[in-house]
């Protein structure tokens, strides 16, 4: 009962007016491993200078989204987010496209076309922050007849590049924002030759935070450092 009373009290709070200039506050954030080596460092560098008392604290993906928010543990999470308890705000921030990744001299890099039983035939390392084997590539090639070899199931995107880069395994990434952490290893990217659907990157959270003015700053510059992103990547 206590916990009820006090997210109660939490959320008809008047809301936080203090200047974003003058605040100093932790911020509690959960991101993919992936795109907080896209737009953390860019956050960092646009809030010390517009919010220089604000300090960012990013915390594990194994927390569960919405129970999370709910609970102030995290208060923006960005990512892959999901449908979930009704009284979380989200917003959808753009959609991505996978690609296959591979270390070069790869088979898949060398194939004119990379065909699905080409792709098939790789040694794969799976992205799973809850172990799942078994996804949406896997559904497409079971279509098709084939099905391929798992040799690892990772929980994080940097796991899975990194060895990608030591075993010449293939992995899969964002086509337009894991291109920072592809660029850092040196791998280079195909086409994956199956029709996934898209990858929609968005933000949730609390409405007790839905109208604090750092909050709002803080999603501000989150939406606008990723679309910047996107759009940089999609002009190479």
């Amino acid at each position: 009962m206590h916990a009820v009373a006090a997210r109660a009290r939490a959320l008809f709070a008047p809301p936080d007016t203090a200047d974003p200039r003058t605040t100093v506050r932790t911020f509690d954030l959960q991101v993919s491993d992936m795109l907080s080596t896209t737009f953390v460092p860019s956050l960092i560098d646009d809030l010390r200078v517009q919010a220089p008392g604000i300090s960012l604290r990013l915390r594990p993906e194994t927390l569960q989204d919405t129970p999370a928010l709910r609970e102030g543990l995290v208060d923006l999470e960005v990512g892959a987010v999901r449908p979930g308890d009704p009284e979380i705000h989200t917003e959808t921030l753009l959609t991505e496209t996978l690609i296959g990744v591979a270390r070069p001299g790869h088979p898949c890099l060398k194939a004119k076309t990379v065909t699905p039983r080409r792709f098939a035939a790789a040694d794969h390392v799976v992205v799973s922050r809850r172990g799942r084997a078994h996804g949406p590539i896997d559904e497409q090639l079971a279509e098709l007849g084939l099905s391929r070899r798992t040799v690892a199931v990772v929980p994080s995107f940097a796991t899975a590049l990194f060895l990608a880069h030591e075993t010449g395994v293939v992995s899969v990434a964002p086509a337009r924002l894991g291109l920072s952490m592809l660029k850092a290893l040196g791998l280079r990217t195909f086409p994956i030759p199956l029709v996934l659907p898209p990858v929609t990157i968005g933000m949730a959270w609390h409405p007790r935070n839905h109208y604090d003015r750092t909050h709002q700053l803080l999603r501000e510059r989150t939406r606008h450092i990723l679309a910047t992103a996107a759009k940089t990547a999609g002009s190479r």
